[in-house]
């Protein structure tokens, strides 16, 4: 697992899972999409897995990366 900011958006990598927290929830399926090719690019994940993507928009958020 990899915890990182992006833009100022936290995003937590595992291997076929991305968290994108959104507390704002205005964060756009087109924006989760370019974030996730820039993860793919930077080689934080395998182009040979299938990738779920969860944008999380609620305040718990911030007593998950604080773990």
């Amino acid at each position: 697992m990899k915890k990182l900011q992006v833009n100022g958006i936290d995003i937590v990598v595992y291997k076929t899972k991305v968290k994108i927290f959104d507390p704002t929830g205005k964060l756009s399926d087109d924006h989760a999409i370019l974030l996730l090719e820039y993860l793919h690019f930077e080689g934080f994940l395998d182009s040979n897995k299938q990738i779920h993507c969860e944008i999380i928009c609620n305040d718990w958020y911030l007593n998950f990366l604080n773990f």
